[in-house]
């Protein structure tokens, strides 16, 4: 059967760039809210954000694909280059040496094998961690991310959500298992893992390699089991745990 006219017409919706049957949940499916709206229309100038917005409040900004189009903007994909370059967190975010400019780390974040997603501080007005999900088979993701200034657990954990929130064509949870590989070097990392729920599973020797000594290093794998997770939606998402507050 030919579509109507109106049908052909309609415009295939958002969806995350990895996006095999999987799409957000409900409360997910505007991908720019109010709060992100505000922020992104004046992120390349200062501004006043509304008061409607609530403080100390996390919005999600999922980088969603049709196409050519992406919902981000290249100067927002620059921005946060900038700020990981400026932090000197290239080197243990990509400790294989896997991206090393802005189009690799555009290309990255848009590929097709990705699920990607942005947390912003809408009350600070910045955005302060990213995520992506690649290697998806099945049920289980392999999960990376950074924090954008001082690791806020909130706003990881605001991504967690997001993640959470995924389903398949059918309703159900489309993720259950987030696998991760760090440096054993990275003791910080690890822990901000552990503050979010990952568990560690064991040491694999010369598994990352550290791309300033071109050594091959041992890395730590560690599993999180998505759906089980509590995320706290009540507590205020920078009032650190005693664990979160030694990692300030």
């Amino acid at each position: 059967m030919r579509p109507s006219s109106r049908e052909a017409a309609r415009p295939a919706p958002l969806l995350p760039a990895a996006n095999r049957g999987i799409r957000p949940a409900k409360n997910f499916a505007r991908p720019v809210r109010r709060g992100i709206s505000a922020f992104l229309l004046k992120s390349e100038s200062s501004f006043t954000l509304p008061k409607a917005i609530s403080p100390m409040s996390y919005e999600i900004l999922p980088v969603l694909v049709r196409g050519t189009h992406c919902n981000v903007s290249d100067h927002v994909f620059k921005q946060i280059w900038d700020q990981l370059v400026a932090e000197n967190r290239l080197a243990m975010l990509f400790f294989s040496g896997e991206v090393k400019s802005f189009t690799e780390w555009r290309q990255l974040l848009t590929s097709p094998s990705h699920i990607a997603a942005i947390a912003v501080d809408v009350q600070r007005g910045r955005f302060c961690h990213v995520a992506w999900l690649n290697g998806v088979a099945g049920h289980r993701a392999n999960a990376h991310h950074a924090a954008l200034g001082q690791f806020r657990p909130g706003a990881a954990r605001a991504i967690l959500r997001y993640w959470q929130g995924l389903r398949n064509g059918d309703g159900t949870p489309a993720i259950h298992l987030l696998l991760g590989v760090t440096p054993e070097a990275n003791p910080l990392a690890r822990r901000a893992l552990r503050v979010l729920g990952f568990q560690e599973s064991g040491v694999v020797p010369m598994m990352c390699m550290d791309v300033t000594t071109g050594k091959a290093e041992p890395g730590v794998t560690s599993y999180c089991l998505l759906q089980e997770l509590q995320l706290d939606r009540t507590r205020p998402p920078d009032t650190p745990t005693r664990a979160e507050a030694a990692l300030a």
